[in-house]
Parts: structure tokens; sequence; C-alpha cells
């Protein structure tokens, strides 16, 4: 059973200590608290934030594994946890996102290659689909002179330019 403490001078002075100790996580400041059991909880817990901030950086669970105190041991553990977590999700959105883009190019140079333009809707980027159909639409018009093959396009600005092109190069 523990025997509440008594409110004094240096009580309230260790407290302030820990505070500053803690926020400051310098587990060296500690040192001057006169109660023992504060003094080594101090000396604990910046050091517990000390090597979450550590784990962290590093992205270590086994770091935590030095921490004294269990609950910051498992916040710790925690949080580096989570963080590998969204790095993992955020890769595996990447490879998806790169796999989309490979898929698009691959249509697309399909579209180029046959110049059939309506494999071009396949993509479902809107932007990315009317660039498909403009670069397959205006290679077949350069390749046949064939000006009225821009009108497919879709896009004033880009039947334009596919006009453009097909006088350009022929």
């Amino acid at each position: 059973m523990t025997t509440p403490q008594v409110v004094n001078a240096d009580n309230v002075l260790d407290q302030q200590i820990y505070q500053r100790a803690i926020s400051m996580q310098d587990s060296k400041a500690c040192e001057t608290i006169v109660n023992e059991s504060v003094k080594e909880e101090c000396e604990n817990v910046a050091n517990a934030l000390v090597l979450t901030d550590q784990a962290v950086n590093d992205l270590d669970k086994k770091i935590c594994g030095k921490i004294k105190l269990d609950r910051y041991e498992d916040e710790c553990e925690a949080k580096v946890e989570a963080i590998l977590s969204q790095q993992k999700a955020d890769e595996k959105a990447q490879e998806e996102i790169a796999k989309q883009e490979e898929e698009r190019l691959k249509t697309e140079e399909e579209a180029v290659n046959t110049g059939d333009y309506t494999l071009c809707d396949k993509i479902t980027d809107e932007g990315q689909k009317a660039s498909c159909k403009y670069n397959a639409i205006a290679s077949q018009a350069v390749n046949e002179n064939n000006t009225e093959l821009c009108e497919n396009i879709g896009n004033e600005e880009f039947v334009e330019l596919c006009k453009q092109n097909v006088e350009t190069f022929n």
C-alpha cells in the first residue's frame, strides 16, 4: 500500500523538473529530482520518448524493446507498425498506378500501331484518352496524308493540331 505523497516544496519542484525533463526528452535533467521513484520514472519516460523517436525514425521496432515501461514500449511498437503499414499501402498504390500506366501505354502503342483509335476508349482518364486518340489518329492521318481523319479526334484543339501536322509532314 502506498502512502499519499505530502505536498511540499521539494515535491512541487520535483514535478516541475519532471515536466521539463519530459518535454525536453532529457533524462539527465531528471538527476536533480529528490524523490527516487519520481526520478526513476522521469528517466524511464524521457528515455522511452527518445527511444520511440529513434525507433520511428529508423523504422525499427527492436529499438522499442529497450524501453523499460511496458505501455510506452507497446505505444512505440504501434507507432512504428502504423508507419510501416502506411508505407506498404503507399507502395502497393504506387505499384497499381505504375501497372495502370503501363497498360495505358500499351493500349496507346497498339492504337497508334494499328491505326485503331477506338482502342483508346479502354483508357479511363479522359485527358489520357484524348491524348491517345490524338496520337493514333494523327499518326494515321500523317501516314495517309488525310486531314479528314483528324475530325475523329473530337477535340477542336487537337483536330487543328492534327491537320497542321498532316500539312507539315506531307
